[in-house]
């Protein structure tokens, strides 16, 4: 074996063609193999097939997330790249080994091909398997499709629940959903459920909603419209576990709408199959009922608008319903302000500031707030410059009445165990008075900070 053969991992296409990643090959450092060609398969989404070597055998890769790089194209031909340390990871489609590439690390650029490697055949061969792009194969003529009839409905019903059924699909973790995922099913938590709205244009018009679906290894936005959002919006509930198959796979179109992280997201469709999950099931029991990164309030004040974040606090003020117009009285909203506080800053009595709940979120029960008493969490709240900093509670947000959150025990400690002196201690407010006109410049300081000063 020559030097430049063994840069590379010798044996590493045939490993994973024949047996997967059940070894564990792929999260290892290093994983060395040679880029041979590439190909564009969407140039929007920056999808890319390449045709990888490790020095005796080539196949066909998908590079399907570039944008997660620091690097805008893809790695050149004959580079020698590392995709190791769980940089690609493989599936099984119908029948055969996918490999799909995440991120690379150029090691090398030689100038010519390393060995002389054979493609790699399966024992079900696709043309991309291989990494011929001249290969002509042969369609066979497609059956004229007749239109469905009475008959037809038992026997398409039985056809799709048997396509969909959970026992003969494999669960995958949502963090490794994408589009070239197939045949498969998510056991998941929905943690935020919007309202089902109205929408309109010069399509149409419809009805459509949102649910944020979580498991053990990140979340996934879903969107459902028309008469699938009529039929799935009562059935998922916020805070109960499903099994899901049968969503669609597709690109995050405007993250401005999806703070999930994710690089796509869910459309639930007719064949969408959503079964309930028994809360005391193994499945469910996996799945933590609330797993979140909390923001400080006293960190709000770094914020931009429409940042969103996540946050716990002490309700220190509830205020009631009011009926407000918009666009210029072509309709009407509900709003209700609160206060919340934790012990984050630099005063002794913490931080606050304003939160304004929208339409449905106001609909609470005045019994389950005791102002001074309650810990909510506020999941998915947009952040304001509106008289200061300010938080936003709309239809993608979620209020949790007494989480079971870390921080949380700590700021019912901290506000019980002194709260007569907390209460009137300085508090740094990050929103200003309601009272306060919107044009006041005023700078706002801790009464310590006015002392030292």
């Amino acid at each position: 074996m020559s030097q430049s053969e063994s840069s590379l991992t010798p044996g590493v296409v045939s490993k994973i063609l024949k047996d997967g990643d059940g070894d564990g090959i792929l999260s290892s450092e290093e994983v060395y193999v040679q880029v041979l060609g590439t190909k564009v398969i969407s140039s929007e989404e920056k999808k890319y097939r390449l045709c990888i070597s490790d020095g005796v055998h080539r196949t066909s890769t998908v590079l399907f997330r570039p944008q997660s790089l620091t690097l805008t194209n893809p790695p050149q031909n004959n580079s020698i790249i590392n995709i190791g340390n769980k940089r690609s990871y493989v599936e099984i489609i119908r029948g055969r080994t996918a490999w799909f590439i995440n991120s690379f690390k150029v090691i090398s650029s030689p100038s010519e091909q390393i060995g002389s490697p054979i493609n790699f055949s399966q024992s079900i061969a696709t043309p991309e398997a291989s990494c011929d792009t001249e290969r002509k194969v042969s369609i066979p003529n497609t059956p004229v499709k007749r239109p469905l009839t009475d008959k037809d409905d038992g026997k398409l019903a039985k056809r799709k629940l048997n396509f969909n059924s959970a026992s003969s699909l494999s669960t995958h973790e949502i963090r490794n959903l994408n589009p070239f995922t197939n045949k498969y099913k998510i056991v998941c938590r929905v943690t935020s459920k919007g309202t089902l709205r109205k929408w309109s244009n010069s399509r149409g018009e419809g009805v459509v909603f949102n649910v944020t679906l979580q498991d053990v290894s990140g979340e996934i936005l879903a969107t459902g419209f028309n008469e699938t959002a009529k039929k799935l919006f009562p059935i998922l509930v916020e805070g109960k576990a499903f099994c899901i198959s049968g969503a669609q796979i597709k690109a995050v179109k405007d993250r401005r709408y999806n703070s999930t992280g994710h690089n796509y997201e869910m459309g639930l469709t007719e064949h969408t199959v959503v079964v309930p999950v028994d809360d005391s099931s193994s499945d469910s029991l996996k799945i933590p009922k609330l797993q979140i990164d909390i923001t400080k309030l006293s960190d709000i004040a770094d914020k931009v608008s429409n940042d969103v974040v996540n946050v716990v606090g002490i309700v220190v003020s509830f205020g009631s319903i009011q009926e407000i117009s918009v666009s210029q009285g072509a309709r009407t909203v509900l709003k209700r302000d609160m206060t919340l506080r934790d012990n984050s800053g630099e005063c002794n009595g913490g931080s606050t500031v304003n939160v304004t709940l929208w339409d449905a979120k106001t609909n609470i029960d005045d019994g389950k707030i005791e102002v001074e008493k309650s810990i909510i969490a506020l999941r998915n709240a947009k952040v304001s410059d509106w008289k200061g900093k300010s938080l936003s509670a709309g239809s993608g947000s979620t209020l949790i009445f007494d989480p079971d959150l870390p921080q949380a025990k700590l700021l019912y400690q901290w506000w019980n165990s002194s709260q007569q002196s907390v209460s009137n201690n300085t508090f740094n407010s990050l929103s200003q008075d309601s009272n306060k006109s919107s044009g006041s410049t005023d700078k706002y300081f801790c009464l310590s900070e006015i002392v030292d000063e």
